[in-house]
């Protein structure tokens, strides 16, 4: 499994990343520079189940596992205010789809 986040300033500007934790932590960082600089930013999630590519050597694909919506910057609703220091953004996802 592959957890993803992504922090875009206002949807357009810098865009920073991390891979979540089995825990559902996640540092950001944007090129080499480790975290991100203070702002709004608008935010997605995802979580993808990884399917390794038949052929050898091949790169693997991906199958998304939480919804859609989420991995969508302008759709996902969710969004984060960074402020100098350590900062803490919590994010629920939930499906309206019965497993």
């Amino acid at each position: 499994m592959w957890n993803h986040t992504v922090f875009t300033e206002g949807g357009h500007g810098t865009t920073a990343s991390g891979v979540l934790d089995e825990n559902g932590n996640y540092q950001l960082s944007s090129g080499s520079r480790v975290g991100v600089l203070p702002g709004k930013y608008l935010v997605s999630v995802w979580a993808q189940e990884i399917i390794p590519n038949k052929i050898p050597g091949g790169a693997p694909g991906g199958r998304l596992v939480t919804p859609e919506k989420y991995a969508d910057i302008k759709k996902s609703g969710f969004t984060a205010e960074v402020v100098r220091g350590r900062n803490t953004f919590d994010y629920a996802l939930s499906s309206d789809k019965p497993r």
